[in-house]
């Protein structure tokens, strides 16, 4: 995820020491529209990001960020602090730009980024690492060299340190490359949450961090209380002002306020909203562009044709688009990918901003619902880092229906990440068929193939795997996809890795396509793995047939099962599966959205209107959770008979 467009104020430092469908022809008329105003190429128009001191409003109140939103609106994180320096009170706290009422609201509690620089192994980064919270991810440089790059997987990062040999602090340059790199990792919603953790001489330049030291002093405390304090202003200044007065109980300072990039000007400023920009995205064509669709559409092509994209009603961006997807190419609502010209960002969703996006139509998803259950679900478990939100996509103002807006994903590793040196999709390996290259930085793709596929000369070996892959997140991965019944998911996954000082990449993974949840294992489980316990579903891949031949690897995987079972019991399935519903269901807000589900509607045609299509939504999902409850408890039992037999 690339940070959006934003003024950065301050990050943390901490000081550390050694110490399968039918096609059908499209039948939606696409009338071409004469003249389409787009903006500009934005790289031409970057966001005038001047830095404002983190200390500029004094100890009770400091300007972590700012940036632009919809409107000239402008959304500003503030830490609050006591007297004591604890944090402030939020609750209550009102706020004020230039004599004018604003919104503040503490932010929602989330987990940050901690980058550490050491100097060798420390005893004081190890336990600082593990007193912060589950879902904090870290990066660690020793020294110069980056040794971990940004992982949830605290144990690698403990080991990491662990093994660090003694190593002279960064200089300059290496300082610099690295306060660069922490400034842009992550999205906007991290931004005032992350921390450098440093374990070696000072930098020898001015940086706009806050300093810590670990001293003896319980920084993780510190950090924590300090991200309790923080809150975000929204306001919509008066039209034209640069400068403006920030009040904030009673506490002022002066602020300088970011240029709104014009294609969000024309948007409504409601600084009391979550600055969404709408659920309505646009895809705008030219007569000649308009005749290109219609044949890339008919042939089923992968080609390029060029467009715009406006979104929530801003003004149209130019952009390249293509149709996507291999089953999805078959719909009739195909998927596009769309990558807008220039490479600045632009606000796709609530804290992230990129210039490339997918749209995913959905439509071998019944119900519409599995991928937005699934996706979340990975989010959960730590197996899915990206994020999406429902749209109705119009294309020359014609509906195409719901579509599932996300992040490019090779685009949002390579953001969330310092060093990514290849992504890699697992296709069907009973087929013969050969992993696909999604990325490689050096673009050498037989490399990055072939170190990839060195993964299964080691797989029998736990330890040697376990230094070249993130083993319990690709076992979590399986459980969750077992747990959910998914009937096709062998190529639903990618694997990652990144430049880390190790001869061989580590790779970690990320879930992907999720749309077979409570079905049959396809192809009648041909290829599935026999397992006598009952509990292994649909599991294919060749490396898994060397790993689950290993009773510690099988007990391993039954652990976190079970740990699954516990924490995504069946009420915690309904209440997500309620919440991608209501998602759904507020998107649906006229017959034309529910007409143009067209894979719907052709197994039910009265789902052509609102309540229609409510109506046969809620019935899937009925029929679903049925066959979940009847699944999940089937598991529950046949986990406890292996326990009971061991």
């Amino acid at each position: 995820m690339r940070p959006p467009p934003f003024i950065l104020a301050t990050l943390t430092l901490v000081a550390c020491t050694g110490s399968a469908l039918t096609p059908r022809p499209f039948d939606g008329e696409i009338t071409a529209i004469g003249d389409v105003q787009v903006e500009p190429d934005t790289t031409a128009s970057e966001i005038d990001s001047t830095v404002v001191d983190g200390g500029l409003c004094g100890e009770a109140l400091r300007v972590e960020s700012l940036r632009p939103e919809p409107g000239g609106g402008v959304s500003i994180v503030v830490q609050l602090a006591a007297p004591d320096g604890s944090p402030g009170r939020i609750e209550g706290a009102t706020a004020l730009l230039d004599g004018m009422p604003a919104s503040i609201a503490a932010l929602p509690p989330a987990p940050g980024i901690t980058a550490l620089v050491i100097a060798g192994d420390s005893a004081d980064a190890r336990r600082f690492v593990d007193a912060m919270p589950a879902g904090e991810r870290f990066v660690v440089w020793n020294g110069a060299e980056l040794i971990v790059d940004a992982t949830i997987d605290r144990a690698r990062v403990v080991a990491r340190i662990a093994a660090a040999a003694p190593a002279p602090a960064p200089d300059y340059a290496a300082w610099l490359a690295i306060g660069t790199a922490l400034a842009h990792l992550g999205g906007e919603a991290e931004t005032a949450n992350k921390a450098l953790v440093i374990g070696t001489t000072p930098p020898p330049m001015t940086l706009r961090f806050e300093t810590y030291t670990l001293d003896g002093t319980d920084v993780a405390a510190h950090l924590l209380a300090r991200r309790a304090g923080l809150a975000r202003v929204g306001a919509c200044p008066r039209g034209g002002a640069r400068v403006a007065e920030l009040t904030v109980s009673g506490v002022t300072c002066a602020v300088t306020l970011p240029a709104a990039p014009d294609y969000l000007a024309g948007l409504p400023c409601d600084a009391s909203a979550d600055w969404s920009l709408g659920d309505r995205v646009d895809i705008r064509l030219t007569p000649d562009e308009a005749a290109t669709w219609q044949a890339r559409h008919a042939a089923r092509s992968q080609d390029e044709f060029s467009g715009a994209l406006a979104i929530g009603g801003a003004t149209p961006q130019r952009a390249q688009l293509h149709f996507r997807g291999q089953t999805s190419l078959d719909c009739e609502r195909k998927s596009y990918n769309i990558d807008l010209d220039g490479s600045a960002p632009r606000p796709l969703m609530p804290g992230v901003s990129s210039d490339k996006l997918y749209l995913i139509s959905m439509c071998a998803d019944e119900g519409y619902y599995n991928q937005l259950l699934a996706d979340r679900l990975a989010q959960y478990v730590g197996v899915f880092p990206l994020q999406f939100r429902v749209v109705v996509l119009y294309v020359n103002d014609v509906n195409q229906g719901l579509y599932l807006m996300m992040e490019d994903p090779i685009q949002g590793l390579r953001d969330d990440h310092v060093a990514l040196t290849e992504v890699v999709r697992r296709r069907l390996d009973q087929d013969g068929n050969a992993p696909e290259v999604k990325y490689t930085a050096d673009h050498d793709d037989p490399a990055a193939l072939a170190r990839y596929l060195a993964l299964l000369d080691v797989a029998a070996d736990p330890v040697a795997l376990g230094q070249r892959l993130d083993l319990d997140a690709y076992l979590r991965w399986i459980a969750l996809e077992i747990l959910l019944e998914n009937g096709d998911y062998i190529d639903e996954i990618f694997f990652f890795a990144s430049a880390e000082g190790e001869a061989a990449p580590h790779y970690h993974v990320m879930a992907w396509d999720p749309d077979d949840l409570w079905s049959a294992c396809h192809r009648n489980g041909r290829d599935a793995l026999p397992d006598p316990h009952g509990i292994l579903y649909c599991v294919e891949a060749d490396i898994d047939h060397v790993l689950f031949a290993n009773p510690d690897i099988y007990d391993r995987f039954i652990t976190h099962l079970e740990d699954l079972l516990a924490t995504l019991p069946i009420e915690r399935i309904v209440s997500e599966l309620a919440s991608a519903r209501d998602e759904l269901f507020s998107a649906v807000h006229d017959d034309a959205t529910a007409a143009a589900m067209t894979e719907l509607t052709a197994v039910t045609p009265s789902a052509a209107t609102v309540d229609g299509f409510r109506s046969a939504v809620q019935a899937l999902m009925d029929r679903d959770l049925q066959r979940a409850a009847t699944w999940i408890d089937m598991l529950r039992e046949r986990v406890a008979t292996y326990r009971g037999a061991q």
